[in-house]
């Protein structure tokens, strides 16, 4: 074989190698819920917003004593379904600490203008490292509200216009259980989901 033959062969074989990258280990999308159980079933306890200041959100803390019937929930808007696509364990902060919580944040399109929104800072009095792992081919599916006591500057717009969300994590998942290996040094989104008011639960 002549070189002038074989630059097209190892050329093919270069493009080739690079069209059949892996797939991503973590893969993310957003979806919606179903009209009948918005309000009843997906809804959880606000243990985050229980954990932040008087001061930060204007809202009564739950106190320790409080009966379950009494606990304040947070409206669910959608759910973040996070599929492990790799052959090992990932590993990630549970959104129940500050290093799970902070780590999400919103990215919002509404009327053609772009929102990057973060979570609201939070005043953290039982804080400590939350770890889990979601199994090799497995899918956890998180609950996710646009509660505005949890995030900073949501476009109002969003709930009565409507429009795209997506949720971003910036450095939440690991090959170890030391949370040390990131899986990636870019952060990982979801896809991108079209909402409309009726959708969004009522403040």
């Amino acid at each position: 074989m002549t070189n002038n033959s074989l630059f097209p062969c190892l050329l093919v074989a270069f493009l080739c190698g690079c069209a059949s990258t892996e797939p991503p280990p973590i893969a993310m999308s957003l979806q919606k819920l179903d009209a009948g159980n918005r309000h009843a079933v997906f809804k959880r306890p606000n243990y985050t917003l229980s954990w932040v200041s008087d001061q930060t959100f204007e809202y009564p803390r739950n106190p320790p004593d409080v009966c379950a019937d009494q606990i304040d929930l947070v409206s669910v808007d959608f759910l973040l379904s996070i599929s492990n696509n790799s052959s090992e364990k990932v590993w990630y902060y549970h959104d129940g600490c500050s290093w799970g919580y902070e780590s999400m944040s919103l990215r919002a399109l509404v009327g053609g203008d772009r929102y990057d929104i973060s979570r609201a800072d939070g005043t953290w009095y039982r804080n400590f490292p939350m770890v889990e792992a979601i199994n090799p081919g497995d899918t956890i599916i998180w609950p996710v509200s646009l509660d505005t006591r949890l995030w900073n500057n949501l476009p109002p717009g969003l709930r009565w216009q409507g429009g795209m969300v997506q949720i971003v994590f910036d450095g939440n998942f690991f090959h170890d259980e030391q949370c040390r290996s990131p899986i990636s040094n870019n952060p990982i989104a979801s896809s991108w989901l079209h909402v409309v008011p009726e959708d969004l639960s009522p403040l």
